[in-house]
């Protein structure tokens, strides 16, 4: 068994996927980074929107599993360009479990790079390089939002794309727990600034019990 990674979607056939299968392939992964024209211009990707949804298209037919890579906040990122990133996901049936969505960084050597040293966004190199690496911490906003506008921004996009997927495929029982996870959470949020603003910081740990307790709740019901 392989599994294929970095297609490129411009030179993919249905006979070769179909051959791939064949031989074996049992999963075939792009990275197609974007949903938007103009961000894949500007990664220099060589592809079209229409010829990765083709792609996609086509090893599904194949009876191949597909995955994406998909990165968020690259320079000239804004709100257009990740609605339409959402609506690729969605319009190709992908959920959160066949995409990978990672932050833009900056390794040396490569376009990003020069374009972080060129607008004085690190100035030392080799605390940005022990840094890089991080997980979980995104450092340097490449995009055209405020940091935090792009981080509720994607988080919005992949809850909208697990709830799409879900109602397409009828699953009606995950989709009514993800509305209602997405719901009290808008709610809490609100819930939760003014009570910090009256009690202080053990409300918010309060807050977490209730919603899990909501939550084990839909589960069970």
């Amino acid at each position: 068994s392989f599994v294929g990674g970095g297609g490129k979607p411009s030179l993919l056939t249905l006979d070769m996927l179909e051959s791939m299968k064949r031989a074996g392939v049992i999963r075939f992964s792009y990275g197609i980074e974007s949903g938007s024209q103009k961000m894949l211009d500007i990664m220099k990707k060589g592809t079209t929107v229409e010829q990765n949804i083709n792609a996609i298209k086509l090893t599904k037919k194949a009876g191949i599993p597909v995955s994406a890579n998909m990165i968020f906040g690259m320079p000239g990122e804004n709100l257009q360009s990740l609605e339409e990133t959402k609506r690729f996901l969605i319009d190709t049936g992908l959920n959160t479990n066949q995409f990978f969505g990672a932050w833009a960084t900056a390794y040396p050597g490569t376009p990003l790079f020069d374009y972080m040293k060129e607008k004085n966004m690190v100035s030392d190199t080799r605390e940005y390089l022990f840094k890089v690496g991080s997980i979980g911490n995104y450092i340097y906003n490449f995009s055209e939002l405020p940091l935090h506008v792009l981080k509720r921004k994607v988080k919005n996009i992949l809850d909208q794309v697990d709830m799409a997927y879900c109602y397409r495929n009828k699953q009606y029982r995950k989709f009514f727990i993800k509305c209602c996870s997405l719901l009290f959470s808008n709610t809490a949020s609100y819930i939760k600034r003014a009570m910090l603003s009256l009690v202080g910081n053990k409300s918010e740990m309060e807050l977490r019990k209730v919603k899990m307790i909501f939550l084990n709740f839909l589960r069970k019901n």
